[in-house]
């Protein structure tokens, strides 16, 4: 089993780009021929941003950083799940779910602990909700999730191949969950397994209460367990107000959005404005 799993996470390695991509593009052209709502802003007014934030992240992660979360498991596989004495896949699975877990506790602190948030709301500033939405992260939320999960994988001993998979799950499921495509009945009953569309959009609603429900990503039964989930919104899903309250008139620049955690209120100027 150990080398099915090493011979199967082998093979995701060289094709993680390519499945990242494939689904973008895949959901992408399904928002058009299928919206779920009409966006406020055009994607030539929102994509550069969003695809700009995601290649820093990749750099900056892959790139600068002396190691990733795959050579932390490598080379610190100590922790918990290690020492269980499990077989290969009984570890994968446990890992997984761990995993899964700690993002949706992550993502509360990122709402509760206001430093986090200072960054963290860089991602709920985007007015509209579309695939591109899953890579719309600040690197300083980027640096900050990577320790975390270091730290995890650390504790928990988790090993590369459960990482590696993981990773292509959390960006595929990023893309699924964020993106705006029109899934009727479908998915209420997708839901009751994972987070859908429709259940994460909620989250981005500009309302108080509704932008602190609904923080998983790929399980949908952290919600439920610790008493974050609502099925839909006050008002019409059509309808729902979505990015930041006090803010709804424009997307901001590329520097605006990246200087936003270091600022004190969420102003943008206005391009109207007369002098």
């Amino acid at each position: 089993m150990a080398l099915i799993l090493d011979d199967f996470t082998a093979t995701i390695v060289p094709w993680r780009g390519a499945i990242f991509i494939g689904l973008l593009v895949t959901f992408t052209t399904l928002e058009i021929m299928f919206p779920r709502r009409l966006n406020v802003m055009t994607p030539s007014q929102r994509w550069g941003a969003n695809f700009l934030l995601g290649a820093m992240n990749v750099i900056l992660l892959r790139l600068i950083l002396p190691l990733t979360l795959v050579g932390i498991a490598v080379n610190y596989n100590v922790g918990i799940i290690s020492s269980l004495g499990v077989n290969p896949l009984a570890s994968l699975l446990i890992s997984l779910i761990a995993l899964d877990l700690l993002i949706y506790w992550q993502h509360r602190l990122f709402h509760i602990i206001p430093i986090f948030w200072r960054f963290h709301k860089v991602h709920h500033s985007d007015l509209d909700l579309d695939a591109s939405s899953a890579v719309r992260f600040h690197p300083g939320e980027a640096l900050i999730s990577f320790a975390i999960k270091a730290a995890a994988v650390i504790a928990l001993g988790i090993n590369a191949n459960a990482i590696i998979i993981f990773e292509v799950l959390l960006s595929s499921f990023a893309l699924f969950n964020h993106s705006n495509i029109r899934m009727g009945g479908l998915d209420a009953l997708l839901r009751f397994a994972i987070v859908t569309p429709d259940m994460h959009r909620l989250h981005h609603s500009r309302d108080r209460h509704e932008v602190k429900m609904n923080f998983g990503f790929c399980l949908s039964i952290w919600d439920k367990a610790f008493g974050s989930y609502q099925a839909s919104p006050r008002t019409k899903m059509e309808t729902l107000q979505l990015g930041l309250e006090g803010h709804h008139k424009q997307q901001p620049s590329i520097i605006e959005t990246l200087t936003l955690p270091f600022r004190p209120a969420f102003h943008f100027r206005s391009k109207n404005k007369k002098h």
